[in-house]
């Protein structure tokens, strides 16, 4: 297959995809929408580690790191907050949402779409595993536990939200419906 046409073919596919998003909905009952924010949404890259990716150029960057959207995060995004969800909300376990750090990631993320995001936690709301991740022993492994919001806002409860996250453990504190 040549270059030209696999680019006409992944084309296609993007209007495809697009096309059968804006016609889905989930129906009249709305629910809260819990995204993982580092690994599902966007990617850092430590600015000395930037040497051996490929990324090409960062789509922002704070302090000492670049962030690269995911591919379709954008059309993603807009789909959850204008068709399907009341609400979103952003979780990361990481503690870099300081003022223009996590401003920058999230306006990087959302584009116009900021103001209709619920709220944003970070590792401060989440449930500390005591243990720690085997790739870097400094790092604490965070768990997301839903029952901490759900009793902050009354109208969710497990069977009207919907955790999406790019590492499956950190979703083990909450019930299986």
């Amino acid at each position: 297959m040549t270059l030209a046409k696999m680019k006409k073919t992944a084309q296609e596919s993007i209007v495809a995809c697009r096309y059968s998003l804006e016609k889905l909905n989930l129906g009249p009952r709305k629910k809260l929408l819990v995204l993982g924010l580092g690994g599902l949404l966007c990617h850092r890259v430590y600015r000395r580690d930037r040497s051996r990716t490929t990324f090409g150029k960062p789509d922002a960057s704070y302090g000492n790191f670049f962030v690269y959207k995911r591919p379709y995060c954008e059309e993603f995004m807009k789909f959850c907050l204008e068709k399907s969800f009341t609400d979103v909300l952003i979780l990361s376990n990481l503690y870099w949402q300081v003022d223009g750090i996590w401003k920058s990631a999230l306006n990087c993320i959302m584009k116009g779409l900021r103001s209709k995001l619920l709220f944003a936690w970070d590792q401060e709301q989440c449930t500390d595993s005591g243990f720690k991740a085997l790739e870097n022993k400094r790092k604490p492994i965070f768990l997301k536990e839903l029952k901490k919001l759900h009793n902050r806002r009354i109208q969710y409860s497990a069977s009207n939200t919907l955790l999406i996250d790019d590492n499956p453990y950190k979703a083990l504190l909450n019930p299986i419906i």
